[in-house]
């Protein structure tokens, strides 16, 4: 384990998580981070920012440190951001899967896209699909609302 205080930096050629603490924790395969918080996703232009970030990583065989290209997912809660080329997200809680692209948002869910913008309770975003999902409050007489988001077929020449 180690922590750090100050302007911490984890990084490498895919990654780079910033922080103002952080603990490094090689046994559980997490980085856990609090205090401005941000984790770049350089090969596809995301980032995501919050009060606490934590990464969780594939677990490590036989390594002496965390591989950032084996990151798992990020999870990040208070003033949570995504921002990519094509969308804005924000919420209270949002957890990111780099391995299939997926964002999960909750609470005071604000995504804003090419086709406007979608406010609710819980949103999903398949970011290299382009599909978005996103639920309103519960209501004890009016159900749930759903929105489901998709791009137009594409037509074939």
């Amino acid at each position: 384990k180690a922590t750090a205080k100050g302007n911490v930096t984890f990084e490498d050629e895919r990654y780079n998580a910033k922080a103002k603490r952080a603990k490094y924790d090689l046994v559980k395969s997490t980085f856990d981070a609090s205090g401005k918080t941000s984790l770049l996703d350089k090969n596809e232009n995301r980032t995501l920012k919050g009060d606490k970030v934590n990464l969780q990583f594939f677990e490590q065989k036989d390594s002496q440190r965390l591989n950032m290209k084996d990151l798992k997912q990020a999870r990040a809660s208070g003033h949570v951001s995504l921002t990519t080329p094509s969308e804005y997200i924000e919420a209270v809680y949002a957890q990111y899967d780099p391995p299939h692209a997926v964002v999960t948002a909750q609470k005071n869910v604000q995504m804003v896209h090419q086709k406007g913008i979608i406010e609710g309770d819980y949103a999903q975003a398949k970011l290299d699909q382009k599909i978005y999902r996103v639920e309103g409050k519960k209501s004890p007489d009016k159900g749930v609302v759903y929105g489901l988001i998709f791009p137009n077929k594409q037509e074939k020449k």
